[in-house]
């Protein structure tokens, strides 16, 4: 099973940072260094927009908004795929990244990894008995 990334650590420094996915409140708060070391290790978390402080409730709520209007990270390499992998090989990928990360989140429990998925229980049986098959 997948677990999700740790997010990135709190340090004090000249700005924060915040995650397109819309983090919560934690992530909109993280203070980072201004270091490229540092920059590469919170792009790895998913950190799309850089502030600098004094950071106020405006510039965050407006950092927010442009992280919200930027295409997706997935969209980007989908769109990168083209000419290079098969479609079904595109689907399989992503349709196990769904699978496994839906699991990880509920704990392993099928049936509410289905729900996550929005699939029935009996689906998502049948794709993790296909996934079994091909991987023996």
């Amino acid at each position: 099973m997948r677990r999700r990334p740790a997010r990135p650590p709190a340090t004090s420094a000249r700005g924060a940072a915040t995650r397109a996915d819309g983090g919560g409140a934690g992530a909109a708060s993280t203070r980072v260094a201004g270091n490229p070391e540092q920059s590469f290790e919170l792009a790895s978390h998913g950190v799309q927009v850089y502030l600098r402080k004094p950071v106020t409730l405006p510039i965050v709520e407006a950092a927010i908004e442009r992280a919200a209007a930027m295409p997706s990270l997935l969209d980007q390499q989908l769109r990168q795929q083209v000419g290079r992998k098969p479609l079904h090989d595109v689907e399989a990928a992503v349709r196990e990244t769904m699978v496994d990360e839906a699991l990880a989140r509920s704990g392993g429990g099928r049936r509410a990894a289905a729900r996550l998925l929005r699939v029935s229980r009996q689906l998502l049986q049948h794709i993790l008995r296909r996934k079994d098959d091909a991987a023996d």
